[in-house]
């Protein structure tokens, strides 16, 4: 059994940046992608399959010198709902953020219904998407009750199909 020296060096301290830990396996690549934290950006570890009390296996994502923005933790929040995203100041943990379903999504994700009003090309610039989180693991339009369950969600916006709006970044 490894000792709680070695579990440490699995993967190693960041001094300035974000640490999203307990992310679900598999999903740690998909966050990197829709959230555009590609390695040749930034300074990435990704770690995939670690042993974890909590969810018995899960990803972690370190990246140096980035600080997300409240539209990004809503994403990463629909998708993982137990992941904490830790800011690291100095190698130390300066706030963490135990992630929460939102009750809401607007401005930040394309309704995929190419019927959907926020996307005609008109209405679009006066329209914000606006999407109601419910219990079940799904988001409906407010305006054409289209049904999304959070996988669809994270395949399309790693995708690219209906991604994030880039203004709200």
């Amino acid at each position: 059994m490894k000792t709680r020296t070695e579990k440490k060096f699995l993967v190693r301290k960041i001094k300035e940046g974000i640490v999203i830990d307990h992310l679900p396996v598999g999903l740690g690549f998909t966050i990197l992608k829709i959230l555009d934290l590609v390695p040749a950006k930034y300074t990435v570890v990704l770690a995939h399959n670690v042993e974890s009390k909590k969810l018995g296996r899960k990803d972690i994502l370190k990246v140096q010198n980035v600080w997300l923005e409240e539209n990004k933790l809503k994403i990463i929040a629909l998708l993982a709902p137990k992941a904490t995203v830790n800011y690291i100041k100095n190698w130390k943990v300066e706030r963490k953020i135990r992630m929460k379903i939102p009750k809401k999504i607007e401005g930040i994700i394309k309704c995929p219904n190419a019927l959907c009003i926020t996307n005609d090309e008109i209405e679009k610039k006066f329209i914000k998407t606006k999407f109601e989180v419910l219990k079940s693991n799904l988001i409906r339009c407010k305006y054409c009750g289209y049904l999304m369950s959070r996988e669809e969600i994270a395949s399309n916006l790693s995708k690219g199909n209906f991604f994030v709006y880039s203004q709200k970044f």
